[in-house]
C-alpha cells in the first residue's frame, strides 16, 4: 500500500516484493501521502519521526 500511496518515497523490489525507502527525508509537500501510507501499512512497519527543535 505504501508504494501505491507515496511512490515518490517508497519503491518495491520486483525480485522479492520488499519495500524500499527512496527518500528518507521527503519534502513537506509529500508528508500527507507519507502519513497516509503509514496509516495504511498492514504490518505497521512505517514509523514517522518528526525533527526536533
Amino acid at each position: 500500500m505504501c508504494v501505491l500511496t507515496a511512490p515518490e518515497v517508497f519503491d518495491q523490489s520486483g525480485e522479492d516484493g520488499s519495500v524500499r525507502l527512496r527518500r528518507p527525508e521527503p519534502p513537506e509537500h509529500l508528508l500527507p501521502a507519507v502519513r497516509r501510507a503509514a496509516d495504511l501499512c498492514p504490518s505497521r512497519a512505517i514509523t514517522l519521526v518528526t525533527p526536533g527543535p
